[in-house]
């Protein structure tokens, strides 16, 4: 897709940084701590753009994007409030590309805690992607 044509469908900029988040919790019954991390990143992002969009009734995606690198200390501080909701970031990016490989990298994040059952609540791709490569099963090794 084109990053114009992309911009116009989503509303939302692509020629900016982006910093892909996925917000989850383990139980439904949690869901309204899920809505109030989302209002607590979207506040923590001020100044930036934020794109939301629900992936499942226990998982939030989202993008943050500004002319900066979006900081990731301030998202993590800001959910640390957040008990029940688990978080996965990405490597920012910059363009569609940016957007792309960033949320690739957070969905990555997020199946490397579920897959080692961690009770990690915050997981930064940057900070476990050797982990991810060595412990992805690429199947058989013959």
């Amino acid at each position: 897709m084109a990053e114009d044509l992309a911009e116009g469908r989503l509303r939302y900029r692509m020629a900016r940084w982006h910093l892909g988040l996925v917000l989850w919790i383990d139980d439904p019954r949690q869901a309204d701590a899920l809505d109030e991390a989302i209002a607590v990143v979207r506040s923590a992002a001020t100044g930036r753009s934020a794109l939301v969009a629900r992936a499942s009734a226990t998982s939030w995606w989202t993008w943050l994007s500004g002319e900066a690198v979006p900081d990731l200390h301030h998202v993590e501080k800001a959910l640390a409030t957040t008990d029940e909701v688990r978080a996965a970031v990405g490597r920012p990016g910059r363009g569609l590309e940016g957007f792309r490989s960033s949320h690739q990298d957070a969905l990555a994040a997020q199946a490397l805690v579920i897959r080692l059952a961690s009770d990690r609540r915050f997981t930064a791709y940057a900070d476990v992607e050797l982990i991810d490569a060595l412990t992805t099963d690429f199947g058989s090794s013959g």
